[in-house]
């Protein structure tokens, strides 16, 4: 069965709006994942900055090895919340934040799933957002 053209057009048409319909219901959906993880998850860019008052000579630099990666440390809050962390804590947030793993590529070496890597993510950084306003 052969359309005619002003059936094709109508097709065409229901095509059409059907398609913007489902890119409108995934525009959507994306916004709304993004909002709940930004709701849920901690940024290390949240407390991370340089005292201004501060003067550079009295900016100190530490370096932490992890993974044969050196990491220099000049925040002197987040110098010391980092310190206060047990190691696995400590080598969890460098090589996420400092190195740039991502929690898959972690996930062997940690010897759990991708979620609970997530989980300790931002158990840690809640951690490390306390010890580090407990210094203010």
């Amino acid at each position: 069965m052969e359309l005619t053209p002003s059936e094709q057009l109508i097709v065409g048409m229901k095509f059409d709006s059907y398609i913007k319909t489902c890119c409108k219901r995934e525009l959507r959906n994306i916004e709304k994942y993004n909002k709940r993880i930004q709701q849920r998850e901690v940024s290390v860019r949240d407390f991370i900055g340089l005292n201004p008052d501060q003067k550079e000579s009295e900016i100190s630099c530490t370096d932490f090895v992890v993974k044969g990666y050196r990491i220099a440390i000049t925040d002197p809050k987040l110098l010391k919340a980092l310190e206060s962390l047990n190691d696995m804590e400590r080598e969890l947030i460098l090589l996420l934040f400092f190195v740039g793993y991502k929690p898959n590529d972690l996930t062997e070496e940690f010897n759990v799933g991708e979620r609970t890597i997530y989980n300790r993510q931002n158990k840690v950084l809640i951690k490390l957002k306390r010890l580090m306003e407990e210094e203010e």
